[in-house]
């Protein structure tokens, strides 16, 4: 096991069959870049697993209506709140698409993007009269796009490297 930095892995180009990240790139300063590492070290042909927070999930949700309405702020940004109020300074959350969006620049096959709610999720929310409100509003927008935990299924399908102008 060894401790490193995710936006500067110490590991050659294309050295991993997997590579998995749970909850972690988010958290990151540069998520993209943490990505970037995560696809430079897989090699050609090699599983990429990785879970971030999804912007659009009821957690989100609940937490606007709670940072953001009931503290009489209606125009603040879910960023802003998941980057003041969740675990750790500077968490951040993506949409499916912006997730597609990124994905699309690189030798990546998309096997699945998942955002399916979790019965736990609802249990994250309280009291029960308002998880019963979330669960309908789940119903309507779609279960399988409402869950926190957007997780990628990915394979690497070529050579990805930093460029000069990214090696740091």
């Amino acid at each position: 096991i060894k401790v490193a930095d995710a936006e500067n892995l110490p590991f050659p180009d294309n050295t991993f069959d997997l590579v998995y990240s749970w909850g972690v790139i988010h958290h990151s300063p540069d998520t993209i870049r943490a990505f970037e590492e995560i696809l430079r070290v897989a090699r050609p042909g090699g599983k990429i697993k990785i879970m971030i927070y999804n912007r659009k999930s009821l957690i989100t949700f609940y937490l606007y209506i709670k940072h953001g309405l009931l503290e009489f702020k209606p125009f603040r940004r879910i960023s802003d709140i998941l980057y003041h109020h969740v675990e750790s300074p500077g968490t951040k959350a993506y949409t499916i698409s912006e997730v597609r969006n990124i994905l699309e620049k690189y030798p990546v096959n998309i096997k699945k993007i998942s955002a399916g709610l979790r019965k736990a999720e609802l249990k994250w929310i309280a009291p029960k009269y308002i998880r019963v409100l979330f669960y309908i509003i789940g119903f309507f927008r779609g279960f399988d796009r409402s869950g926190y935990f957007l997780t990628m299924d990915l394979e690497k399908t070529g050579e990805f490297k930093k460029t000069s102008e990214d090696a740091g």
